[in-house]
């Protein structure tokens, strides 16, 4: 099973590519995905997702093929070639 990740803004930063695909020998869930990603990438990602409790923050936006999920979602499984995009919610003024 093939899912893609696509980072935007500061997360695009921390990783230093725009997307990526992960492959499961199982279904996975969105914080399964989640976590995979950060066990990849520096603890920087993990920060910027995850929050010091270990809950993504509130500032991340994630959609799954262009739907809004909502943080409660967490534990949907994903579908093969799912794709999800994580958006750092920029604030300024």
């Amino acid at each position: 099973m093939i899912v893609k990740i696509k980072y935007f803004n500061i997360l695009r930063e921390v990783v230093g590519i725009k997307d990526e695909f992960y492959t499961f020998s199982s279904i996975p869930t969105i914080q399964t995905v989640l976590e995979e990603a950060c066990s990849k990438h520096n603890t920087s990602l993990r920060d910027k997702l995850f929050d010091p409790s270990g809950k993504v923050r509130l500032a991340i936006l994630i959609f799954i093929n262009s739907q809004l999920i909502h943080h409660n979602q967490l534990d949907r499984k994903l579908s093969d070639n799912d794709e999800v995009y994580l958006f750092p919610v920029i604030g300024g003024g």
